[in-house]
């Protein structure tokens, strides 16, 4: 990953937490508790890696989830911004959370064997990386057959309704950039020019079968799902 987005992340890192909660006005936690459910694989014990995980909130969802039916996760959070690997970290001491194995990665060159993990979750990452078809070829490389790719991300409405609202939203966050940190204004502009679509035609290019997308609530989120 690049140093300029690195630089921007140690930026914001303290702000980051409260920037999603905000700019999904707090929709972002059923978002990933949407993106939770889908990680939770039919066997009981599996693997999930949590690729770019920030503060470690999807990660954290999909630790609740599993302990909620049951099931038995190892679950590693990585992220290459070590500043917001430290909140992650000291979110999960002060829950007295112990068993999410937080480590410097980079999400393009993980580092971890081919065939090693069972699912692959990320979310709000893919705007910011440098190459998402390389996430993509990574992402499948290390995940075991019959493996899974779970992507939460923000990208423009399809329902011409939605789009309007979103834009109207969009013009007051830029106004508040204004006065603030213009990273306000940065993750508007990510989100306006991602394209969702060719994300799914690239995972597909990428090697994996059953690609699915959905539209979560308010449309500007949605969820992609893939196997290998």
């Amino acid at each position: 990953m690049s140093r300029e987005v690195k630089e921007r992340f140690i930026r914001i890192a303290d702000k980051y937490d409260f920037m999603n909660h905000f700019l999904s006005m707090d929709a972002d936690r059923e978002w990933r508790h949407d993106a939770a459910k889908e990680a939770m694989l039919p066997k009981r014990s599996f693997v999930v890696l949590d690729s770019a995980t920030g503060t470690g909130d999807l990660a954290f969802a999909v630790r609740d989830l599993a302990l909620l039916k049951g099931k038995r996760v190892r679950l590693i959070g990585t992220d290459f911004v070590a500043q917001m690997l430290e909140i992650a970290k000291k979110k999960a001491r002060e829950a007295g959370i112990e068993d999410i194995d937080f480590r410097l990665s980079d999400s393009l060159r993980t580092g971890f064997k081919s065939g090693s993990v069972d699912v692959v979750t990320t979310g709000f990452s893919l705007r910011n990386f440098d190459d998402v078809d390389k996430f993509l070829v990574e992402s499948y490389r290390i995940l075991k057959k019959g493996g899974r790719l779970v992507i939460l991300e923000m990208a423009m409405p399809d329902d011409r309704v939605e789009r309007m609202k979103f834009n109207v939203y969009s013009y007051f966050i830029r106004l508040a950039s204004l006065f603030s940190d213009r990273a306000y204004s940065w993750l508007v502009e990510s989100i306006k020019e991602f394209d969702k679509h060719a994300l799914v035609v690239n995972t597909r290019r990428a090697g994996f079968k059953g690609v699915r997308m959905r539209s979560l609530r308010s449309g500007v989120a949605y969820l992609l799902t893939a196997e290998k």
